[in-house]
């Protein structure tokens, strides 16, 4: 989900342009409006405190063995399958359900 059409557009074509077109969708909305059911893998660029708001969502609508991937910030709360430090950013890893942490 993303709020801004050019990146939405952006994505599309760089999707295509790999040859993943059939494998991704890219859904101009935001992330609260829409159901995340279907979803394999949910990948965000948000502040920790939307992060944190988004737990709740990820848990109820996510299946078993979906993947979030965060960038930049965990979630509070979450134990991270695993890390990663690519270009300056730090990548965090979760499988449904994840394990979980004392806050």
């Amino acid at each position: 989900m993303e709020l801004d059409p050019e990146l939405v557009r952006l994505a599309r074509e760089t999707a295509k342009s790999k040859g993943i077109e059939d494998r991704a969708t890219f859904i101009e909305a935001h992330i609260l409006d829409v159901n995340l059911a279907d979803a394999t893998l949910v990948l965000c660029y948000v502040y920790p405190t939307a992060s944190e708001a988004l737990r709740p969502k990820f848990e109820s609508e996510l299946k078993s063995g979906a993947r979030v991937v965060m960038e930049s910030f965990d979630i509070p709360g979450w134990k991270p399958v695993k890390t990663a430090d690519r270009g300056g950013k730090s990548f965090y890893l979760y499988i449904m359900p994840p394990e979980t942490t004392k806050i």
